[in-house]
């Protein structure tokens, strides 16, 4: 049997003196009993992560907590909690869940005891007598990037197990700037490099944030394009959508297929091509996405990001032989041609309940994609003109173009 005095230390590793005091705080308040050691100094946070796991060391004891600096514990059952789920599932590591707002009570089914790739930094409790020797990678080009999730797969690449058990504790809000997108490319690159796909395939979404992410929010609220381009990132899916505000030929049909994605519960979409698409539809969490496609191309980093946010699927195939689910909103963005978006509409429209967005109206509209034959707005028209249960709701002529047509309701 355990001991929280005998057998736990828990400290802190950081080299600003900005957050650390609210979280002494809460440990006096909910952990008076178990050691705590702060670690402040001013090195590189990787370097103080190792001078803290030495220090661990020094205590003799065999249970270890690394705790970022801005988080704070909400009761006094964490620790106990957390030791049970690590000693029950003979797991190496355990985190916990967190949550940005402190008066957060937590849904019994969104605390989940699990084994999982990896857990955050903010908590991460270790049994010494299987991972102590295991140090923090002090070769990252960004000392105070990826240190919790190198740390994770070096202990996963050893044959050993994660888990998150259900509890958690307040973590500060403190949002990422687009500036900080170097940084996290020349991490990947490093992380390649040393880990291969094993790294990324390790480092999938946990789901540890309970309660909701404040970027999302913005996102999520119709905040405009310019605010969306300034709005602060805490999640990858959300740096890729700032991305493709920025750096797509959809940039400027962004707003607007927000605004109809967000009226839509299932979503899909012809023509894939590296994602950006299924980025914006993405970020208004659907029930469910569907991509289809003759070649793939997406980012398999990007697919995982989907995947750990909604319901996503990539069909390799034509739209042409697919026969799609009903669904809210037909995104189309495939060959750009009469005849290939007449028989788009023509098989597929009857499955779609709201929405058909069709992009590339305005570069296409009069002539296809390789100059010669008329364009897609032709096929539009022909497809209205025998379907009069569809009319055109929106227009956006800026850059590639969209059209946006709409269901009729049974009383027009």
């Amino acid at each position: 049997m355990f001991s929280l005095e005998n057998d736990v230390v828990i400290g802190t590793f950081t080299n600003s003196d900005e957050y650390y005091p609210s979280l002494l705080e809460s440990v006096k308040k909910y952990l008076p009993n178990v050691e705590f050691i702060l670690h402040l100094e001013n090195k590189p946070i990787n370097q103080n992560f190792e001078e803290l796991r030495k220090k661990f060391i020094a205590t003799g004891k065999r249970y270890w907590v690394f705790l970022d600096h801005d988080i704070r514990f909400l009761d006094s059952d964490i620790i106990k909690n957390a030791l049970s789920a690590l000693i029950r599932n003979k797991w190496a590591l355990v985190g916990v869940y967190s949550t940005y707002y402190p008066d957060y009570v937590a849904k019994k089914e969104e605390l989940i005891e699990k084994e999982v790739g990896w857990v955050p930094g903010y908590f991460q409790m270790v049994d010494s007598r299987y991972v102590g020797n295991v140090s923090a990678d002090l070769e990252l080009p960004h000392n105070c990037t990826a240190i919790d999730t190198s740390y994770c797969v070096t202990i996963r690449s050893l044959g050993y197990r994660i888990g998150i058990a259900p509890t958690y504790v307040w973590h500060q809000y403190k949002p990422l700037t687009y500036q900080y997108l170097s940084v996290i490319d020349m991490t990947n690159d490093y992380l390649r490099k040393k880990w291969g796909q094993f790294y990324f395939d390790t480092c999938v979404y946990c789901g540890c944030l309970i309660g909701s992410d404040p970027a999302l929010e913005l996102v999520n609220r119709g905040e405009t394009l310019t605010n969306i381009r300034n709005v602060v990132i805490t999640t990858e899916l959300n740096r890729r959508l700032g991305e493709v505000t920025k750096n797509s030929d959809i940039s400027l049909q962004v707003e607007d297929i927000i605004f109809y994605a967000k009226q839509c519960k299932h979503i899909t979409e012809f023509g894939t091509a590296l994602g950006d698409s299924a980025t914006v539809f993405a970020s208004t969490f659907p029930d469910k996405l569907i991509s289809y496609d003759i070649v793939n191309k997406i980012d398999p980093q990007l697919v995982a990001i989907l995947k750990k946010n909604i319901n996503f699927s990539f069909m390799l195939c034509s739209s042409l032989e697919a026969n799609i689910e009903e669904t809210d909103l037909l995104f189309i963005d495939s060959l750009h041609n009469y005849i290939q978006l007449y028989s788009e509409l023509f098989k597929h429209s009857d499955f779609v309940k709201k929405f058909i967005l069709i992009h590339d109206t305005t570069i296409f509209g009069d002539k296809n994609e390789i100059g010669v034959g008329v364009g897609l707005n032709y096929a539009i028209s022909d497809f209205l003109e025998r379907h009069s249960e569809w009319e055109v709701d929106k227009i956006c002529i800026e850059g590639n173009g969209l059209t946006i047509l709409k269901r009729r309701t049974a009383n027009e």
